[in-house]
């Protein structure tokens, strides 16, 4: 189904990219793919380059979908097909298309700046995109210069998509009033004072799915309202209890209006 006709005709779209290198060197190192993919190598630099040697060998091993994050993943997100993976008039053509699809793309490697612009776009207040950092992995790999190249070709569209957006936000920076690195400025401030207001402490994870260790965040919600409360449980939520929560609101939305706000948020 297409998404745009059970939309509002006014809808703003937003997706949010990132730089091809980082998405390879997290997929490969949070999924584990040398244990997934069965690639031998004592290092991580060694486990690389058998990948990159024969990358379609090892992916062809499996049916986990976390494969496909390191062959042009977001393109293909978005709707490119596999077959126009390296042809450049298709991949161009699917650019334009975004770009006229998506009232703002995001970049994740330039968030506050990206974030700022959205505000902008959608009439917001800086609070209303503040955010705090959740779910990091530790310790993060260097990619070597050989890989960072196999990666620029075998992730063409990626790169390709990634450099256009990247460059089209700096354009809308540029464009923007002098007062916008203010907002930058203010956006970092209001999510330090509200990691102080949550009462957050960083703490470390153990996914046991994917043995990795990750930072996440706990927040002490004993000295706060209501308001507050739900405020600090919103910005710790992961993604599938963030989906569960708005899921039950739409619930209870549709069968009664008066009691939409009624479902409680839980940290």
């Amino acid at each position: 189904m297409n998404l745009s006709a059970a939309m509002p005709n006014d809808t703003v779209f937003i997706t949010i990219l990132r730089h091809p290198h980082s998405v390879f060197e997290s997929a490969f190192s949070y999924f584990e793919y040398a244990k997934m993919l069965g690639i031998p190598g004592k290092t991580k630099y060694k486990q690389m380059q058998e990948f990159i040697n024969k990358p379609m060998f090892f992916m062809n091993k499996s049916l986990d979908s976390s494969v496909l994050l390191v062959h042009n993943g977001m393109a293909f997100d978005l709707g490119l097909d596999k077959e126009d993976f390296y042809n450049k008039t298709s991949i161009t053509q699917f650019i334009n298309h975004l770009e006229e699809k998506f009232g703002l793309v995001l970049i994740l490697e330039h968030l506050e700046e990206s974030l700022i612009l959205l505000r902008r776009r959608l009439c917001w207040s800086i609070e209303d995109v503040a955010s705090f950092p959740f779910l990091q992995r530790q310790t993060k790999y260097e990619l070597p210069s050989d890989v960072k190249n196999f990666v620029d070709q075998f992730n063409q569209a990626d790169i390709l998509l990634f450099d256009h957006f990247n460059k089209t936000l700096w354009e809308k920076i540029k464009r923007q009033k002098s007062d916008f690195h203010d907002e930058v400025e203010q956006l970092k401030a209001v999510n330090l004072r509200l990691y102080k207001k949550c009462g957050c402490k960083t703490e470390t994870t153990y996914d046991f799915w994917t043995n990795v260790t990750l930072k996440s965040i706990r927040v002490n919600t004993t000295n706060l309202n209501i308001n507050e409360k739900k405020k600090c449980c919103q910005m710790t939520l992961n993604e599938v209890n963030f989906l569960k929560y708005h899921n039950k609101k739409q619930i209870v939305h549709r069968n009664n209006l008066t009691h939409r706000e009624s479902i409680p948020m839980e940290c």
